[in-house]
């Protein structure tokens, strides 16, 4: 069973000590981000080193099939866009985790992403909410609101 340092307390305090590699990897990852990309990273990245230590396992000794039973729990708990972050991010972590040779194999290359229906409302904004969100981005300046309209008229 995996009984390395425990996720949050370890990350939380800049001064914790990071003696586990896969530790040292989350700090390395999220170090490159700041602000409430940071902050979603480590929620998402808790929450996946929470479930491997529920199932005795090391973040760095996973394979596929864990990741992909991961996602199947975490869909009964959580809408499609909330599993789609979380594996993004996971997905982000182990990618980064090769690219530094902390790893040999990506273990989340080829974990299947999960379905978000053709007719769902979270494809674009309706005339209203284009109208709002232009206005906003003219509130806070000229060239928010430059890229709103690039943005919108994609």
């Amino acid at each position: 069973m995996y009984e390395g340092t425990s996720y949050p307390g370890a990350l939380e305090t800049p001064s914790a000590p990071l003696t586990d590699p896969a530790l040292m990897a989350v700090a390395g990852f999220l170090a490159g981000y700041s602000g409430t990309t940071r902050q979603g990273y480590t929620i998402d990245l808790r929450a996946w080193w929470e479930w491997c230590g529920e199932h005795g396992l090391h973040p760095f000794e996973v394979r596929r099939p864990h990741i992909e039973l991961y996602v199947r729990t975490i869909e009964e708990r959580y809408a499609r866009s909330t599993v789609g972050r979380r594996l993004s991010t996971v997905t982000m972590f182990y990618r980064w985790c090769c690219d530094e040779e902390l790893i040999g194999k990506n273990p989340a290359a080829n974990v299947r992403r999960p379905k978000i229906p053709q007719d769902s409302p979270t494809l674009g904004l309706d005339r209203q909410e284009l109208g709002q969100f232009l206005t906003q981005a003219d509130i806070m300046g000229p060239h928010y609101h430059a890229l709103a309209c690039l943005l919108g008229l994609n």
